[in-house]
């Protein structure tokens, strides 16, 4: 029987990067750094990552799989910058371009809601990033 791979490996080398996530779009692999990631979101009993734009290159979909339940993904990944909005996704502080009391916008223009019971640790998450976070004017 052939294993998949799809588990968050770390890797010394890429210590500055974050973790590695090993994900699989049909019989594919690839590896996938914490800053190429828009946001985590669950998948049944799975996980489905949405990659930002400059991560396409590999040659894959913008969406891939990952067999990490989303709760096993955030006890890894809160530590390079991703919060809950809501129990179904994980968001990468660092692409949040927007932010209401229900809602946050990414920097490729996806929206996402905000559940009331996220949205304070989301905010406290936001804030203490660090980052100045423009708002899209259109």
């Amino acid at each position: 029987m052939q294993q998949e791979h799809t588990n968050i490996i770390e890797f010394k080398s890429y210590e500055d990067r974050g973790p590695v996530i090993i994900a699989m779009w049909h019989y594919n692999i690839a590896r996938l750094f914490a800053k190429d990631i828009l946001f985590i979101s669950r998948d049944k009993h799975k996980s489905k990552i949405h990659v930002i734009e400059d991560a396409i290159h590999y040659g894959f979909e913008k969406n891939l799989s990952c067999k990490m339940k989303l709760n096993e993904m955030y006890n890894i990944m809160r530590d390079y910058g991703f919060e809950y909005a809501h129990n179904s996704y994980l968001v990468n502080l660092r692409y949040v371009t927007r932010k209401t009391a229900t809602e946050l916008e990414l920097i490729d223009g996806t929206q996402l809601s905000i559940s009331r019971s996220k949205e304070n640790s989301f905010t406290d998450a936001l804030v203490k990033s660090n980052r100045n976070f423009p708002q899209i004017i259109q």
